[in-house]
């Protein structure tokens, strides 16, 4: 007999993170992945304790991708409209990921706000349309804005027919320039304030 065939936790990983951008999360299983591996399941539970720990990591995963991908491309109009333009390529070219990671609940225990993920703000303080702007209001701009092209993008995935990338670069450079202005002149209206309180 045969001995059995072991597999690295990074290629059980590599193919369940495959088998979810295909077909989904729901069609993750030891079986499907033993047989994308030709093997029995035994490999998959001796690289993860239960399938729950191996979707933890896939998600891990999958988040990571996910980011990677919206720091990917940089625009001529900079960070802060190249990201919401990555976003919106997400959710048509990544259908599972984007439904998954952005239209589901997540069970995992997340320390962090996921619509300012860190290496994403770190990436807009290279833009110089809001470089000037404080980390709170950086962080209210960014959450603002994604909260705009989360709606954009999935009325786009949703759609019968996927829609062109001018239509979401039109309206995400109007809503841009609007959430910014509405920042700045909010950040003007908070320093009169605070100059005539110490006036007085």
């Amino acid at each position: 007999m045969p001995p059995p065939i072991n597999f690295s936790q990074e290629i059980i990983l590599n193919e369940a993170f495959e088998i979810v951008r295909k077909e989904g999360v729901a069609g993750l299983t030891a079986r499907r992945i033993a047989r994308n591996l030709n093997c029995s399941t035994q490999p998959v539970y001796s690289a993860y304790a239960s399938m729950m720990e191996l979707k933890r990591a896939v998600l891990i995963k999958a988040r990571e991708y996910a980011v990677n991908y919206l720091l990917q491309c940089l625009d001529d109009e900079g960070p802060f409209f190249a990201i919401g333009m990555q976003y919106f390529r997400f959710a048509q070219e990544e259908p599972e990921l984007f439904k998954w990671l952005f239209l589901s609940p997540q069970s995992a225990d997340d320390d962090q706000d996921i619509f300012a993920p860190p290496l994403l703000l770190e990436r807009m303080k290279l833009d110089k349309h809001v470089n000037n702007l404080d980390e709170t209001t950086l962080k209210r701009l960014f959450s603002n804005m994604w909260i705009y092209t989360h709606g954009l993008a999935t009325l786009a995935q949703s759609s019968a027919r996927s829609q062109p990338e001018a239509f979401a670069r039109e309206r995400l450079l109007q809503m841009g320039e609007i959430l910014i202005v509405w920042e700045q002149l909010r950040g003007n209206l908070s320093a009169n304030r605070n100059s005539c309180e110490t006036a007085e």
